[in-house]
């Protein structure tokens, strides 16, 4: 993987947002360009969590979207490069349904971790009032 921090590596920043890959060593899709969407290599994630310690400005903030399974790797990763946890928003498609995707927040600053839940349906068909008010600003539809 070419980082794209690397192009620019005298530059901190001060907010860094991924949605990598979301599996790894799963069952990859026929249609290459789908597979390279969305799967990695554990190698994937040990790079990307070394170049955001690397390029994330002192009181930065990182903010990736993962899977439950890859989200614990990437904690893990995250913190051997020297951030923390911050935030953590779990978001489930309804109410009372698991979550499916997680939303993390790291940074240098170690501090007791928000925790919240973000719920995309009330019921099939129709979207939490939480859900509109969020993307309210870039979806015509609310």
């Amino acid at each position: 993987m070419i980082s794209i921090l690397k192009t620019a590596s005298e530059n901190k920043y001060d907010l860094i947002v991924s949605n990598p890959p979301f599996y790894i060593n799963s069952l990859e899709s026929p249609k290459e360009k789908k597979s390279l969407a969305k799967h990695s290599e554990v190698n994937f994630f040990e790079e990307l969590a070394k170049d955001v310690s690397l390029y994330l400005a002192d009181k930065g903030s990182c903010w990736l979207v993962l899977p439950l399974d890859t989200a614990s790797l990437v904690s893990d990763l995250i913190r051997q490069n020297g951030m923390y946890l911050q935030r953590k928003i779990n978001i489930h498609s309804y109410p009372h349904s698991a979550a499916h995707r997680i939303v993390l927040c790291f940074g240098f600053n170690e501090v007791l971790p928000e925790i919240s839940k973000l719920t995309i349906y009330n019921e099939v068909g129709v979207y939490s009032d939480e859900y509109k008010n969020l993307l309210k600003p870039y979806f015509l539809a609310f």
